[in-house]
């Protein structure tokens, strides 16, 4: 049996996943990371796409912060 992985599956996995919110304190009060986290949440989107949807974080921060 020959098994594949479907990186891109796996990337999207990681890119929604809500335990990078606990990086986000390193920077932002718990309130904050608290809402972004709801919100990505409630409206199936990633941490990054909300701090940056949300002019709260740019680009380069969220890559600072999230690797």
């Amino acid at each position: 049996m020959d098994l594949k992985v479907n990186e891109t599956r796996c990337d999207d996995l990681v890119e929604h996943s809500l335990a990078h919110a606990t990086k986000l304190l390193k920077v932002l009060p718990y309130e904050v990371v608290s809402q972004v986290s709801k919100k990505a949440l409630s409206e199936g989107k990633s941490l990054r796409e909300v701090l940056l949807d949300d002019k709260i974080l740019s680009e380069q921060e969220i890559e600072t912060l999230l690797i």
